[in-house]
């Protein structure tokens, strides 16, 4: 989740942006971008739950000095393609998946997480665009 994926969710509409307010104590900033430790994850996937918010997909990363480094073994997309299922079964199925990923990596106390999340309002949008393409 970047800082700035959530500033612009949040000034989108008034409603979603009480839920991505849960989010706000999360905002750590590492090198100009919103990172988080691996430690905090499973906590941000919990509020996010919690809040009615899904966890679309989370990228993980090493720093070394002055470079961010992709790990590219470490890139989840739990959204389901073309699904017509409720949201709140599509919400948990994306935290639970993002939780398993967390949990597989767990001990890597050097990797940082970058996620994206989003709340429903948004995700219908996210379906209509793709149905309209």
């Amino acid at each position: 989740m970047t800082c700035e994926h959530v500033a612009a969710e949040s000034s989108m509409h008034d409603r979603p942006s009480q839920k991505y307010k849960a989010l706000q104590r999360f905002d750590e900033y590492v090198r100009g971008k919103c990172y988080l430790p691996l430690l905090s994850g499973s906590e941000l996937v919990d509020v996010c739950e919690e809040h009615d918010l899904a966890v679309l997909g989370i990228e993980g990363f090493l720093f070394d000095n002055d470079y961010v480094i992709p790990q590219m073994d470490l890139i989840g997309d739990f959204s389901p393609r073309g699904s017509e299922e409720a949201w709140p079964v599509l919400r948990r199925s994306c935290n639970r998946a993002a939780k398993f990923v967390i949990k597989e990596i767990s001990g890597r106390d050097d990797v940082y997480l970058d996620f994206v999340v989003v709340c429903e309002h948004r995700w219908r949008e996210l379906g209509s665009v793709k149905a309209d393409s």
